[in-house]
């Protein structure tokens, strides 16, 4: 495990997908083999600590409080990433069927990133139901 000790010793979210793990959050974001139980290495983003992680195909899809939804491959190099409107995002959501990734957080916006081109589609800002 690579320590960052300012951003505490806890893991906030793991993916996996065949042989291969992705996990993150005070400790840099890192790949694991599961067959060997090897770090592979380390995963972007370096900065900020990583809530959501998920691993699509042969990318890797990690975003929390930098404000970016980051790409990468397995060798750790980045791909793409995605500005999105919110401070901090918490969840990752993939449907094959549209070929999208949906991210949600510390605001009520969803972003919808296409899984072909990396590019994002559409933010909605879900209303709060009156009483």
């Amino acid at each position: 495990m690579i320590r960052r000790p300012k951003h505490g010793n806890f893991i906030s979210t793991v993916s996996c997908q065949g042989d291969w793990l992705v996990c993150g959050g005070g400790p840099v974001t890192s790949l694991w083999n599961l067959s060997t139980r090897i770090m592979s290495g380390a995963i972007p983003p370096e900065t900020g600590v990583v809530y959501a992680s998920k691993i699509v195909d042969d990318r890797i899809y990690t975003s929390g409080q930098n404000t970016h939804l980051c790409v990468s491959n397995y060798g750790g190099e980045t791909i793409s990433t995605e500005k999105l409107s919110t401070n901090c995002i918490y969840s990752l959501a993939h449907s094959a069927k549209h070929q999208l990734i949906a991210a949600a957080g510390s605001s009520p916006n969803i972003h919808f990133v296409q899984t072909t081109n990396h590019e994002l589609l559409k933010t909605i800002k879900i209303k709060q139901a009156s009483l």
